[in-house]
């Protein structure tokens, strides 16, 4: 490398800028996008599963037991970000009702959460029981579900929850939940200023 790392000081200088609910707004935005881009690309593969699953239904009806000759597709990384995007644009929300959870040094504790309910409830989101039970399983889902294939504590697990039968159906539906509180709470944030944001270089004196 050879170089000596410089501190971060355009961080340090502007970190309650990049606390701006502006910000929040962005990566939600983001997040979401890449979200179903992933959904797309797993839409074939969903489907053959899905085809897959009927046939071996079809062949209970002789036997007690018929494999799925097709493997599960992953669906886990799409409500991972999706549930990522809905934290964002939910902490949005809470920053922009509340500037005094921006700080100086340090992201307020009320913005540590991960468990979307809650968040919700704290940024003044309404949500019926469905959208509830949707949000709960996404949070586990960011927790752990995406990224470990256990959770850190048997507890904690719900391995057997009826959100976690892929299929396209269920699928769908979870998306059209999440996206639904997406737009619901996007409508709690001012309006935006039309501002174009530029990007900045900086020069290495050394």
């Amino acid at each position: 490398m050879g170089q000596t790392m410089q501190p971060d000081h355009f961080l340090r200088e502007n970190y309650q800028y990049f606390q701006g609910w502006e910000h929040w707004h962005d990566k939600a935005v983001n997040l979401r996008r890449t979200a179903l881009v992933i959904y797309k690309q797993l839409l074939p593969a969903l489907r053959r599963y899905e085809k897959a699953t009927r046939v071996a239904h079809k062949k209970l009806e002789k036997r007690r037991a018929a494999p799925v000759l097709c493997n599960a597709p992953d669906v886990y990384p799409i409500f991972s970000l999706y549930g990522s995007a809905l934290e964002n644009a939910l902490k949005g929300v809470m920053v922009s009702h509340d500037i005094g959870l921006i700080q100086a040094n340090r992201l307020s504790s009320k913005l540590k959460d991960h468990k979307l309910v809650k968040i919700a409830a704290s940024a003044g989101i309404i949500l019926t029981k469905q959208e509830r039970a949707v949000l709960d399983w996404v949070s586990e889902v960011v927790v752990w579900k995406a990224r470990y294939s256990v959770p850190t504590d048997i507890t904690k697990a719900k391995f057997f929850h009826s959100l976690d039968l892929v299929s396209l159906a269920n699928v769908k539906g979870c998306l059209a939940v999440l996206d639904t509180v997406f737009q619901r709470t996007k409508k709690k944030l001012p309006q935006r200023k039309r501002l174009v944001r530029w990007g900045v270089v900086l020069r290495s004196d050394n």
